[in-house]
Formats: C-alpha cells, structure tokens, sequence
C-alpha cells in the first residue's frame, strides 16, 4: 500500500508544476554527467545506485539524512533545504535512510520514464527536477 501510496504522490508531481514547463538544473545536468562512469550517455542501474550510495559516509550501505545533507552540502550540489527535501522524496519507505533494495531501485524505476533500464538525460533532468519542487 505504502508502494502505491509513494507511485500516486510522485505521479502527481508532474501536475504540481506551473504550466507543466519543468525548467532546468545545471546540478542535474552535472550529476548525470558524474554518474555516466562509461560515457555512453545515459546512465544505468548501477551507475544510478552509486550516484546516491557515494553519499554513503561511513560505508554501511545505508545513506542517512545527516549523510546525504552533509554530502550534498560539501559538494555544493545546492542549499541544504533542497537536499532534506529532495532525501525526502526519494526515502521511499520513509525510514530516514536510503537502501538499494528498499528505495534506489524503486526510484530508477521512476527516472526510467520509458521503462528501457537506462536513463537519458532528459529523463534524469526532468524527474531530479519534478522530485526537487515536491
């Protein structure tokens, strides 16, 4: 239920953005090229689990949200709000920790707009940027 509860609100994403015109993010944009580890444009499962699993500080395999804030500050990906709520949206289970098995794989499900097991970056812009305005 949880599962459908998550799908339903990231649905609704799309519908919450001012005249359905998504904008664009150098950050999103400079991620994506980060996490494209072969250059072949466009990012695959792997790929994607490590982009959020170098958040990772202490190498449990569990990004928490004092990690994931602290990372995304340190890197300059944005301001700290941006990252609470960007961690927010992507805790699937809302257990305040990201998890291969239990979060990442069910939001490259989400980013992989057309469903091919790779994201482009179109796909990875617009859905970072969709998950960013929550």
């Amino acid at each position: 239920m949880l599962y459908l509860l998550t799908i339903a609100s990231l649905v609704s994403f799309g519908v919450c953005v001012p005249n359905n015109q998504i904008g664009d993010s150098v950050e999103a944009r400079n991620l994506f090229h980060k996490a494209d580890l072969n250059k072949d444009q466009h990012i695959h499962m792997d790929e994607f689990i490590k982009i959020f699993m170098d958040f990772d500080e202490n190498g449990d395999g569990v990004v928490t949200t004092p990690e994931f804030v602290g990372e995304w500050t340190f890197r300059e990906l944005g301001p700290a709000n941006e990252a609470v709520v960007l961690f927010y949206n992507i805790d699937v289970n809302k257990d305040g920790k990201l998890t291969r098995d239990n979060d990442l794989t069910f939001i490259f499900n989400y980013f992989d707009m057309d469903f091919n097991h790779e994201l482009t970056e179109a796909e990875f812009v617009v859905q970072w940027i969709k998950l960013s305005l929550a």
